[in-house]
């Protein structure tokens, strides 16, 4: 440990003397003054890392020495040394910023671990994160090597988003190495089950995991049936359960969480597909057969989701539930800022679709500023939260949070930073997404992708015959063999979805309850 400096200023030094010499076993430094005006002088001086101050002293007084150091080292951690127990001390005292308050007598323990609050906080914080990852490091592994169902697929990811949340501001490059070779060894491995089973889950839905177009049926609507309190169902566009976990604080202090979950969006990871399939509670294939006017291929032009709201109506009346309920597609946050708030309280449901963070990704990609505010996914997450904590959406669910009320947050797919390219050939009408394709027949290397030639059986409509798909895994992005370079240079590292990719797949459904 490096040798903190500590001015302690007390007009009865000499009765310290045992404290200073723990201290100073402790590897301390400890410089001793009787007055204010002393430590004054000292600080114009001397560097300190921290200052003892006594609160009652003949002369300038604790407070106005803290006052005078203050003006001089505004960062200078100053913990208050007091006989008087009086709250109002306490509280002018806190309220100018003291790193501590310590009541006389005091003991050395105290005073120690006084000390390594203000000074060694992070340092003690961030080496017990470490501590903790390292242990956890064998069973995590396991967890992913073994995992066999869909539930411990979302376990583990959830796990590696809670570490990641945890180890993001530890500045130990070895260590985020490390993390990093995991997370890639479970996407990897994970890509490789889903191209296994996906097919199974969607030919066999009584034993798969839950998908968009079964989520609502299976969590929305018996949450809903068993609560009389208004209910709002917030579809936060391209939203990953790690920018859930970035800003989960922010909305505990104003809602308890009910229900925190995570579901597979369908594939492809794409708003066309996965959203629409949350609000019908149908697979494409299936939307496409029953409003055939309503369904847009992936060769057409137009909104895709222009139907949204028409889906969900419908699912409704299937279940035996009144069709009422407010729609909303936010796609300018100014407009949620001049929605009133009383009419959500008095409606039983309301529907929000926010699109502001599929524009946050797509800004990434196409600004340059974008990409040096968020140059990685640590960043990017970070940049989501604050976003959020300044954002009319936060203040919205704060005015919600004023009256009884639950809150359904979810989405329809995540995104993921592409890094490899995946070379492929192709007819000339193949379709344009990075992530995904669809033409009469491809080259590619099947190591890099799920090649689908039945599209019913993967709950996928057919516009024409001979229609084929390639689906991305892992971090793979599509790339003709046309200037590779100038595409590579285009797209590599940037956040696309419409692969299959734990950050793409697995995303959250949450539940909250407000705590009014």
């Amino acid at each position: 440990m490096s040798k903190y400096k500590i001015l302690w200023v007390d007009d009865e030094i000499e009765s310290l003397r045992p404290h200073i010499l723990f201290l100073e076993k402790k590897g301390y430094e400890v410089v001793p003054v009787h007055t204010g005006a002393e430590a004054i002088d000292a600080v114009q001086q001397d560097y300190f890392d921290a200052v003892f101050l006594d609160e009652q002293m003949p002369g300038l007084s604790g407070l106005e020495t803290m006052e005078a150091i203050k003006q001089r080292q505004p960062e200078l951690p100053i913990i208050m040394v007091t006989k008087s127990e009086e709250e109002g001390l306490m509280e002018n005292a806190l309220g100018r910023q003291i790193a501590d308050y310590l009541i006389k007598p005091v003991n050395s323990s105290q005073l120690l671990l006084s000390i390594k609050k203000a000074l060694q906080q992070d340092y003690l914080v961030t080496e017990q994160a470490r501590q903790r990852f390292l242990k956890a490091y064998p069973f995590l592994a396991r967890l992913i090597n073994n995992a066999q169902e869909p539930d411990e697929w979302l376990k583990a990811y959830r796990d590696l988003c809670e570490w990641e949340n945890q180890l993001k501001d530890i500045n130990d490059p070895g260590l985020h190495e490390v993390f990093d070779q995991l997370s890639e060894q479970a996407n990897e491995l994970f890509s490789n089950y889903v191209v296994r089973h996906y097919r199974s889950w969607i030919q066999q839905p009584e034993t798969a995991p839950a998908l968009s177009h079964t989520l609502l049926e299976r969590r929305f609507l018996p949450e809903f049936r068993s609560s009389d309190r208004p209910t709002l169902l917030l579809v936060i566009d391209n939203f990953r359960y790690d920018q859930w976990v970035a800003i989960r604080p922010l909305l505990e202090e104003w809602y308890s969480i009910k229900r925190e979950s995570l579901f597979y969006s369908i594939l492809p990871t794409a708003t066309p597909y996965s959203r629409n399939a949350i609000f019908s509670g149908m697979l494409p294939s299936e939307i496409a057969r029953t409003y055939p006017g309503r369904w847009l291929y992936e060769q057409d032009s137009g909104l895709k989701n222009q139907h949204e709201e028409f889906f969900f109506r419908q699912f409704l009346l299937r279940h035996g539930l009144p069709g009422k309920f407010r729609f909303y597609r936010i796609t300018s946050p100014h407009y949620l800022h001049r929605i009133p708030v009383e009419p959500f309280h008095q409606r039983r449901l309301s529907v929000i679709v926010y699109n502001f963070i599929d524009f946050l990704s797509h800004a990434r990609t196409e600004m340059r500023v974008m990409k040096e505010l968020a140059p990685n996914e640590k960043a990017y997450c970070s940049l989501t939260r604050t976003w959020f904590e300044n954002s009319y959406l936060f203040e919205f669910l704060q005015r919600l949070a004023e009256e009884p009320y639950d809150v359904i947050i979810t989405t329809d797919h995540g995104t993921i930073e592409v890094r490899r390219p995946a070379r492929i050939e192709s007819d000339r009408d193949v379709t344009h997404n990075l992530r995904y394709k669809a033409a009469r027949s491809f080259r590619y290397n099947p190591k890099e992708v799920l090649f689908i030639q039945d599209l019913e059986s993967y709950g996928l409509p057919r516009k024409y015959l001979g229609e084929r798909w390639i689906i991305a895994k892992n971090d793979h992005y599509f790339l003709f063999p046309t200037d590779p370079q100038h595409y590579t240079n285009l797209y590599g590292n940037t956040l696309q979805h419409g692969g299959i990719s734990l950050r793409e797949m697995a995303i959250p459904y949450v539940h909250l309850v407000s705590r009014a």
